[in-house]
């Protein structure tokens, strides 16, 4: 399961600043496999903080191997290494759960000064590794370094950098981390990732709509260690090693808790909903009202998003609030208003429906391919522009049924995914079309209002026979 790595991998390619620097690597000229002494050498593991990049969210952990003698350098390694800037190509091998990490190795200085140099913390634990214990894991790493050891694909909650130290530890101490590590963590796979883009919400509730039930789940103490600072936890509880916290971040601390990012999902949403009401509804009063509505929630909008678009589009993102004004003036033109106010909808919609079924057809992940979000979001709104009115309008209440199914289905929680955002985002514009809104409405009120025609006289059989010249 690598749909957090998905998410991520998603997002570095859509921003600017895609290359992620790693420490130098030795060249294999400068590496002297080991071992180098008679005795054992010492093994560290060092555990990273997380940093600015979209990558370093999650931690880093890297082990070394340090000898007796000053003249030999102590070396780390470093199984966190792979192509940052390959863009769609990295995007790619993700999505089908195949792309390559390797191993490299670097001095311990050097890797010290580049995560300082991040401005990330450092801590070290040195393991309670001696004789044959210490000297398999010094084989088994320099033997990383080799052919097919070299590499592995990487799975974000299955085999990361971390995991790889966590399996080499537990076996050179006997399953020292294994023991007990059935327990079940308490916290999902979702709200483990959840921590890492706390201050990145958008990348949340992206998660929602593309991000399958697996992630609802929750690890084992075993497998929550695939995160950085629980495996340094972990090493401290089993193995009695307090770690040494060797720099200290000086910026400001990044947060675990914040904003899920839903609300300005949802405000999105309802932008690209408004205009199907504007078009419809042709009082001044009323399309005043929307429009004020729309204003508010446009401006919400850019307050939420445009620090993080300037960072990644600069003066290019300024066309956003000229494209959020132009979407409902569009619904305003007297004759193909409802038109556009369609085409304008159908966007966004066909945009998840695509993102969603595109990454269940394409992947191979499970944690992907088995997304509930497929009953509520579907490439096939594509058509609403193309469909006439009766046919639309059918179409859309096919689809509201399919939505409340949805919403029945997670509150009595056989859907387990955080789906609310989607179903409103799909009910609100198909709910329009659907009823025929405002239209419907205002002939209802109209019919109410009409004046009721006078009754006719009850005439008694008395009277009538009374009247009657006969």
């Amino acid at each position: 399961m690598r749909a957090a790595s998905i998410v991520v991998a998603l997002a570095i390619v859509c921003c600017a600043d895609v290359a992620h620097a790693q420490p130098r690597g030795l060249a294999a000229g400068q590496l002297a496999r080991g071992p180098l002494e008679d005795q054992p050498p010492y093994i560290e593991l060092l555990t990273f903080g997380i940093g600015d990049k979209l990558f370093e969210k999650f931690g880093h952990a890297a082990i070394c191997v340090r000898y007796h003698d000053p003249e030999h350098v102590p070396i780390c390694f470093n199984f966190g290494v792979t192509d940052f800037n390959a863009g769609p190509i990295m995007i790619w091998s993700f999505v089908r759960g195949e792309q390559d990490f390797w191993v490299e190795a670097s001095t311990y200085g050097e890797m010290f000064r580049f995560y300082k140099w991040e401005d990330r913390d450092i801590w070290l634990q040195t393991l309670p590794v001696t004789g044959e214990q210490a000297r398999a894991l010094e084989r088994q790493l320099w033997a990383s370094l080799e052919g097919a050891h070299r590499t592995y694909q990487y799975d974000h909650f299955f085999n990361n950098c971390t995991t790889r130290l966590r399996d080499m530890i537990d076996g050179a101490t006997g399953g020292k981390l294994a023991v007990g590590g059935d327990e079940r963590y308490p916290l999902t796979f979702r709200q483990l990732g959840y921590r890492g883009l706390a201050e990145l919400p958008l990348l949340q509730v992206f998660a929602d709509f593309a991000m399958g039930r697996q992630l609802e789940d929750y690890p084992s103490v075993w497998q929550a260690m695939f995160h950085p600072e629980v495996f340094r936890r972990e090493i401290e509880r089993r193995l009695g090693v307090t770690p040494r916290l060797l720099y200290k971040r000086q910026g400001a601390a990044f947060p675990v808790t914040g904003s899920t990012g839903r609300l300005t999902m949802l405000a999105i949403a309802l932008l690209f909903a408004l205009p199907l009401l504007a078009a419809r509804w042709k009082g001044l009063v009323p399309r005043l009202a929307i429009g004020a509505a729309y204003t508010g929630l446009l401006v919400f909008t850019l307050f939420e998003v445009m620090p993080s678009l300037w960072a990644g589009l600069g003066a290019g993102s300024l066309v956003v609030p000229f494209v959020g004004v132009a979407g409902f003036a569009m619904a305003l033109h007297p004759a193909r208003g409802e038109t556009a106010a369609v085409i304008w909808a159908m966007l966004h919609l066909a945009f998840w429906g695509f993102v969603v079924y595109g990454l269940v057809v394409l992947s191979s992940i499970e944690g992907v391919r088995w997304n509930e979000a497929v009953l509520v979001v579907m490439p096939f709104d594509v058509v609403l522009p193309f469909l006439g009115a009766t046919k639309r309008r059918r179409y859309a209440q096919a689809r509201v049924a399919l939505v409340v199914l949805a919403s029945l289905l997670c509150a009595i929680g056989v859907f387990r995914q955080p789906l609310w955002i989607p179903i409103l985002a799909v009910f609100v514009p198909m709910a329009i079309i659907a009823f025929d809104l405002p239209n419907s409405l205002l002939r209802l009120a109209r019919k109410q209002d009409a004046p009721k025609p006078p009754e006719a006289p009850e005439v008694s059989a008395g009277a009538g026979a009374a009247r009657d010249p006969s």
